[in-house]
């Protein structure tokens, strides 16, 4: 949101007003999950836990979406509940891709979980953080973690570094064995294929 924002203000500052189509969100998008979970199956196996890493973001931020002041935060599991309140809620649409792709590679409740990474400074941020998680995993004894971060299409600092590195090395010292991390869908076709769909509907073309 705040980036569409900065984006209207800059326009605005130009004396330029284009036709604009906001994309909107796609969490569970056939385009999006299809491609998301076939990402995530060829790393999975008898022994590997799935840990969904999604960027984190202050509690504060996520509460200004709920405009009835009585939902987040105040209902139990609240971003786990579909309702008005958290149509556009953050948390909601995290928690709805996780379950769609769990769904789609049939997963059991004991064979993934769900996380937030990317935490700063002492202000409360959604829960539970992903190294927090990694650390309970291990204390279960589970030894080999596959994570991936759907909230990122593209690979950045955040899932190269963060996860792919530091994570890792946490991970280890922690006693895990091996930790994959999935790559972002990038350029992969099969994503490619979806977003152009996706398009095209926000567009209300015909799609072939």
């Amino acid at each position: 949101e705040s980036s569409v924002k900065h984006a209207y203000k800059h326009l605005n500052e130009m004396g330029w007003t284009p036709d604009i189509v906001e994309f909107g969100h796609f969490e569970t998008e056939d385009e999006f999950i299809v491609p998301l979970a076939e990402s995530i199956r060829p790393h999975l196996g008898a022994d590997t836990h799935l840990l969904f890493s999604y960027h984190g973001l202050p509690i504060s931020h996520v509460k200004r979406i709920d405009s009835s002041k009585k939902h987040c935060q105040k209902v139990a599991n609240c971003c786990e509940i579909a309702c008005d309140a958290n149509a556009l809620c953050y948390g909601r649409h995290c928690s709805e891709t996780t379950q769609a792709v769990v769904e789609k590679l049939g997963l059991t409740n004991d064979q993934w979980s769900m996380s937030y990474q990317s935490r700063l400074g002492p202000v409360k941020w959604l829960e539970p953080a992903t190294t927090s998680k990694v650390e309970e995993l291990v204390k279960r004894g589970i030894k080999n973690i596959v994570v991936v971060a759907p909230a990122f299409l593209a690979d950045g600092l955040e899932t190269l570094e963060e996860l792919d590195i530091e994570l890792r090395e946490d991970f280890i010292e922690m006693g895990g064995e091996e930790l994959i991390v999935v790559k972002c869908l990038n350029d992969n076709d099969l994503w490619i294929d979806g977003l152009e769909s996706l398009v095209k509907k926000r567009l209300h073309l015909n799609v072939a």
